[in-house]
């Protein structure tokens, strides 16, 4: 499940990318070698909200 999970989230940051959504924090991948390691991007919707998206690469700190 988590490599699916990991394909989906490069999916919609190619979407993003296309569609030329507000980008608030580009992708970036943060606590690399820790349990906490994930990737992340934060978007803007037009009510100007902000959208964090996430993937942790050890399935334990998906909650």
């Amino acid at each position: 499940m988590a490599h699916r999970i990991a394909r989906a989230l490069g999916a919609l940051l190619r979407l993003v990318e296309i569609r030329k959504i507000a980008v608030f924090r580009p992708g970036a991948r943060r606590f690399g070698g820790l349990v906490e390691e994930h990737a992340t991007v934060v978007l803007r919707d037009p009510s100007d909200n902000l959208l964090e998206f996430k993937h942790y690469v050890d399935h334990r700190m998906m909650y």
